[in-house]
This record gives C-alpha cells, structure tokens and sequence, in this order.
C-alpha cells in the first residue's frame, strides 16, 4: 500500500520478491510517477516473508517494525534471510504507536505475531486502517474472530483485543493482509 501525506511517500508491506524481481512493483509504482529511491518510509505490519521480501528494492531506507518482530524473524527463519530482508534497511523499531505525519500513525495489533502492528491514516474521508494480517480475511474482523492463521506464542485472544481496537476506530475503509479493501460499516 502507498500512501502520501506531508511530502513523503510511505509504503505498507512491499510483499513478495517476486513482485519486485519480474518488475510488477515497480511498475505500480510508476503509475504514481515514483520509482523505489522515492519511497521515504517502509513499514512492515510484521515480518512473514509475503509481507517483507520486497523491502530489497528500498535498501538503506527507513523501515518501521515492531521490536518484538525483529527477534521473532529471526526465530523464525534463518539469520541471513532476516539480515537479507530486514538487516538492509534503517530500522527503526517500534513498541508502542508512532506517528509517522500529522495524519499517519502506526499502532500495535499484536496476535497475528508477536509484533504486528497497523498503519493508520487520516484522510477526508474519514480513517483507512492498513491492518497487515490482525485480519487476513474481511471476515476476520467483521466477525470479531481470530484470524485463521495465528503463529506461536500468540494467544487467539490478543488477536481478538486486536480487532476491538481496529473496529473502535470506526475505520471508513480496512485494507486486510489478504483481502480486498471494505468498508466496515457497509
């Protein structure tokens, strides 16, 4: 997901290698006038490889992610993929929210991961939640259940306590991990 605001382009969740491999990223990018060396900030809602593999393309730039995903990453898969993926880029990580612009904040919605975390931005319509996976599927939060996917350590519940906190949002539009964008509310 790009977004703008304040003169700095922010990217949520870059994806797949492939998607920068076979060119598709960029090419999206350039549907926007912007190629990789413009996007400011990456932010990784946490750190599964369909979510990060692409941060290669914005290398040296600042990425946000959780604290708690770094470590995690590295539980996960081996160090020279975290190193690989993650290790190239200008960490910053987070515990907590942050506020990214005057309008985009990102915030912990722990329970898909150790450290997942949302991006947040307010626009005149209203607030669009980029929530990675604390809901794969629409569904996931419209119902309030935990997402069909929930890695170790993490309890079902906090990915429910999650989904509250989105939902109390009343965000206008929800960009699920793995869903087409909706409108809670209708």
């Amino acid at each position: 997901m790009l977004i703008r605001d304040e003169g700095m382009n922010i990217i949520v969740d870059p994806g797949i290698l492939q998607l920068g491999r076979y060119g598709a990223f960029q090419k999206r990018l350039a549907e926007f006038g912007l190629k990789p060396g413009d996007i400011d900030v990456v932010v990784n809602t946490h750190c599964h490889l369909d979510h990060i593999e692409a941060n290669y393309l914005f290398r040296g730039k600042p990425l946000i992610v959780h604290e708690k995903e770094l470590e995690y990453c590295r539980q996960l898969y081996w160090p020279e993929y975290a190193d690989a993926f993650m290790g190239i880029m200008e960490v910053d990580p987070i515990s907590g929210s942050k506020r990214l612009t005057e309008n985009v904040r990102v915030i912990e919605t722990l329970g898909h991961t150790p450290g997942s975390i949302s991006v947040i931005a307010e626009t005149a319509e209203g607030l669009v939640a980029s929530i990675g996976d604390a809901a794969i599927v629409k569904e996931d939060l419209l119902e309030l259940r935990a997402p069909s996917v929930v890695t170790k350590n993490i309890a079902p519940e906090a990915s429910v306590e999650s989904l509250k906190k989105i939902a109390c949002l009343n965000p206008v539009l929800v960009i699920p991990g793995h869903d087409a964008p909706f409108s809670p509310g209708g």
